[in-house]
Protein backbone atom coordinates (compact mmCIF):
# COMPACT_ATOMS: atom_id res chain seq x y z
CA UNK A 1 0.00 0.00 0.00
CA UNK A 2 1.43 3.45 -0.75
CA UNK A 3 0.26 6.19 1.31
CA UNK A 4 -0.12 9.17 -0.80
CA UNK A 5 0.19 12.03 1.83
CA UNK A 6 3.53 10.66 3.45
CA UNK A 7 4.87 8.35 0.37
CA UNK A 8 5.54 5.71 2.55
CA UNK A 9 5.04 2.12 1.32
CA UNK A 10 3.36 -0.47 3.68
CA UNK A 11 2.26 -4.36 3.37
CA UNK A 12 -1.38 -4.58 4.15
CA UNK A 13 -2.59 -8.50 4.55
CA UNK A 14 -5.81 -9.55 3.20
CA UNK A 15 -8.16 -11.23 5.61
CA UNK A 16 -8.43 -14.90 5.46
CA UNK A 17 -10.35 -16.83 2.86
CA UNK A 18 -9.71 -14.27 -0.15
CA UNK A 19 -7.12 -17.28 -1.26
CA UNK A 20 -8.93 -17.93 -4.59
CA UNK A 21 -11.37 -15.48 -4.36
CA UNK A 22 -11.94 -12.22 -7.07
CA UNK A 23 -10.72 -9.05 -5.09
CA UNK A 24 -10.67 -5.56 -5.98
CA UNK A 25 -9.18 -3.11 -3.59
CA UNK A 26 -10.10 0.95 -3.44
CA UNK A 27 -10.02 3.79 -1.79
CA UNK A 28 -12.43 3.88 1.26
CA UNK A 29 -12.34 7.45 2.35
CA UNK A 30 -10.70 9.22 4.88
CA UNK A 31 -7.64 7.75 4.00
CA UNK A 32 -8.69 4.19 4.17
CA UNK A 33 -8.41 1.00 1.61
CA UNK A 34 -12.07 -0.65 0.84
CA UNK A 35 -12.00 -4.08 -0.89
CA UNK A 36 -15.26 -6.03 -2.65
CA UNK A 37 -14.86 -9.80 -2.22
CA UNK A 38 -16.55 -12.05 -4.65
CA UNK A 39 -16.05 -15.85 -4.55
CA UNK A 40 -18.04 -18.00 -6.52
CA UNK A 41 -17.57 -20.83 -4.95
CA UNK A 42 -19.28 -20.32 -2.01
CA UNK A 43 -22.15 -18.07 -2.75
CA UNK A 44 -23.70 -15.44 -4.50
CA UNK A 45 -22.82 -12.94 -2.37
CA UNK A 46 -20.34 -9.63 -2.85
CA UNK A 47 -18.89 -8.49 0.34
CA UNK A 48 -17.39 -4.61 1.14
CA UNK A 49 -14.39 -4.69 3.77
CA UNK A 50 -12.76 -1.81 5.33
CA UNK A 51 -9.51 -1.90 6.89
CA UNK A 52 -9.19 -0.16 9.74
CA UNK A 53 -7.11 0.43 12.86
CA UNK A 54 -8.16 -0.69 15.85
CA UNK A 55 -6.73 2.04 17.97
CA UNK A 56 -3.36 -0.33 19.03
CA UNK A 57 -1.32 0.02 16.10
CA UNK A 58 -3.08 -3.01 14.46
CA UNK A 59 -4.75 -2.96 10.99
CA UNK A 60 -8.14 -5.35 10.84
CA UNK A 61 -10.68 -5.83 8.02
CA UNK A 62 -13.96 -5.55 8.60
CA UNK A 63 -17.37 -6.13 6.82
CA UNK A 64 -19.31 -3.07 5.84
CA UNK A 65 -21.81 -4.63 3.60
CA UNK A 66 -23.06 -7.74 1.78
CA UNK A 67 -24.65 -7.60 -1.39
CA UNK A 68 -27.49 -10.57 -2.56
CA UNK A 69 -26.56 -10.70 -6.37
CA UNK A 70 -29.34 -11.46 -8.65
CA UNK A 71 -28.74 -14.98 -9.97
CA UNK A 72 -26.47 -16.50 -12.18
CA UNK A 73 -23.83 -18.94 -12.34
CA UNK A 74 -20.83 -16.41 -12.09
CA UNK A 75 -19.77 -13.09 -11.96
CA UNK A 76 -16.76 -11.21 -13.13
CA UNK A 77 -15.40 -8.01 -11.00
CA UNK A 78 -14.75 -5.58 -14.12
CA UNK A 79 -12.98 -3.04 -11.56
CA UNK A 80 -13.61 0.32 -9.72
CA UNK A 81 -14.01 3.69 -11.63
CA UNK A 82 -15.66 6.92 -10.99
CA UNK A 83 -17.33 6.04 -8.10
CA UNK A 84 -18.48 2.69 -9.51
CA UNK A 85 -17.69 -0.64 -9.29
CA UNK A 86 -18.57 -2.93 -12.37
CA UNK A 87 -19.16 -6.58 -12.30
CA UNK A 88 -20.23 -9.10 -15.04
CA UNK A 89 -22.66 -12.14 -14.46
CA UNK A 90 -22.40 -15.10 -16.95
CA UNK A 91 -23.72 -18.22 -17.63
CA UNK A 92 -21.79 -21.63 -17.48
CA UNK A 93 -21.62 -21.64 -21.23
CA UNK A 94 -19.98 -18.13 -21.69
CA UNK A 95 -16.50 -19.04 -23.45
CA UNK A 96 -18.08 -21.94 -25.89
CA UNK A 97 -20.92 -20.57 -27.53
CA UNK A 98 -20.94 -19.28 -30.64
CA UNK A 99 -21.72 -15.59 -30.65
CA UNK A 100 -24.89 -15.66 -32.54
CA UNK A 101 -26.43 -18.23 -29.68
CA UNK A 102 -24.89 -16.15 -26.93
CA UNK A 103 -27.69 -14.60 -24.75
CA UNK A 104 -26.92 -11.25 -23.59
CA UNK A 105 -24.78 -10.73 -20.42
CA UNK A 106 -25.74 -8.11 -17.94
CA UNK A 107 -23.12 -5.45 -16.72
CA UNK A 108 -24.71 -4.07 -12.99
CA UNK A 109 -23.15 -1.27 -11.46
CA UNK A 110 -22.51 -0.50 -7.64
CA UNK A 111 -22.23 3.12 -6.37
CA UNK A 112 -19.33 3.53 -3.96
CA UNK A 113 -21.21 6.74 -2.16
CA UNK A 114 -24.89 5.14 -2.23
CA UNK A 115 -24.29 1.58 -2.27
CA UNK A 116 -26.86 0.61 -4.72
CA UNK A 117 -26.88 -2.22 -7.02
CA UNK A 118 -28.32 -1.21 -10.68
CA UNK A 119 -28.68 -3.07 -13.98
CA UNK A 120 -25.78 -1.04 -16.18
CA UNK A 121 -25.64 -2.74 -19.64
CA UNK A 122 -25.96 -6.02 -21.75
CA UNK A 123 -23.45 -7.63 -24.11
CA UNK A 124 -22.94 -10.66 -26.30
CA UNK A 125 -19.33 -10.53 -25.42
CA UNK A 126 -17.52 -11.44 -22.17
CA UNK A 127 -15.17 -8.70 -20.41
CA UNK A 128 -11.99 -10.08 -19.63
CA UNK A 129 -8.37 -7.81 -18.43
CA UNK A 130 -10.72 -4.59 -18.99
CA UNK A 131 -9.10 -1.62 -17.54
CA UNK A 132 -11.93 0.77 -16.44
CA UNK A 133 -11.19 4.62 -16.89
CA UNK A 134 -13.64 7.53 -15.38
CA UNK A 135 -11.89 10.58 -17.01
CA UNK A 136 -9.09 11.71 -19.11
CA UNK A 137 -5.84 12.10 -17.41
CA UNK A 138 -4.81 15.63 -17.47
CA UNK A 139 -1.99 14.80 -20.78
CA UNK A 140 -5.14 13.87 -22.42
CA UNK A 141 -7.58 16.61 -21.67
CA UNK A 142 -8.49 19.51 -23.82
CA UNK A 143 -6.49 22.39 -22.96
CA UNK A 144 -8.78 25.00 -20.71
CA UNK A 145 -8.25 29.04 -19.90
Amino acid sequence: MLDTRTMDFSAVDLPPGTYETQVVILEAGKGRLGMFVYDEHLTHELSYLVLRNDGHGANQWQSEAVFNLPVYKRYTLLGVAGGYLLLQGSSEHEYSDPLAEKEDLDVFSLNLKTLQLQWFFASKYCFLNVHLIASFPPSLSPPTI
